[in-house]
């Protein structure tokens, strides 16, 4: 063990006196202590949704650097809208080692309205950019979302992406629900926890929901 390394010293450099990480903390999270509702009466047109996990093997050989994911997250926000959707769909193309051609014709055969990816590591960034572009060569009409760590890290470039409508930052249960809400005819877009790919620009985001 090198006995030089501070390790205090890295640690308050990285995580503020809250216990966030500091670069969330600069994008001036809030609790959620009252949940979006929505009426469900007020929906005038579901909506068909797919969830994707990117293939992180289209742009990392060595597998080495590769490890088991299990994506709970999407598991989490195919639940939160369920009930508000005319159908919903989750495809891990790692786990399935699909390849960009077989991942197109899933989503072809599927049709969904709004496409939802999820980058759950940073340095797998350019899988989430891949996954945007084969979804909008199979239609510019369907909406793609982008979320996970990449999106929260790193919206602003998120953003520049073409192919992505929406980068939802922070925690996106309660976001991606309106999301979907507003397209469906129920609701205004969501003023939190959001960022749209014309401004790049964030209001605040959504750091924790206790009432999920």
């Amino acid at each position: 063990m090198n006995e030089s390394i501070n390790n205090k010293k890295i640690h308050k450099g990285l995580i503020d006196k809250q216990g966030r990480r500091k670069y969330f903390s600069l994008l001036n999270p809030k609790l959620e202590d009252f949940p979006f509702e929505i009426d469900i009466k007020s929906i005038k047109k579901k909506q068909k949704i797919l969830f994707l996990l990117p293939n992180f093997k289209w742009i990392h050989e060595d597998v080495n650097a590769l490890w088991d994911l299990i994506p709970w997250n999407l598991c989490l926000l195919a639940a939160s809208v369920e009930k508000i959707s005319s159908d919903v769909k989750i495809i891990d193309a790692y786990k399935d080692n699909l390849s960009k051609e077989e991942l197109s014709k899933q989503i072809k055969n599927y049709k969904p309205d709004i496409v939802g990816i999820t980058v759950l590591m940073d340095q797998y960034a350019e899988a989430g950019h891949m996954t945007a572009k084969i979804v909008k060569q199979v239609s510019k009409k369907i909406i793609t979302v982008l979320g996970g760590v990449y999106a929260t890290a790193n919206p602003k470039r998120a953003a520049k992406d073409k192919n992505i409508d929406y980068i939802v930052v922070g925690e996106g249960e309660y976001v991606f629900q309106q999301l979907v809400a507003y397209y469906s005819g129920a609701c205004d877009l969501p003023d939190r926890g959001i960022c749209f790919r014309k401004t790049a620009q964030i209001n605040s985001i959504i750091e924790d929901m206790p009432h999920l």
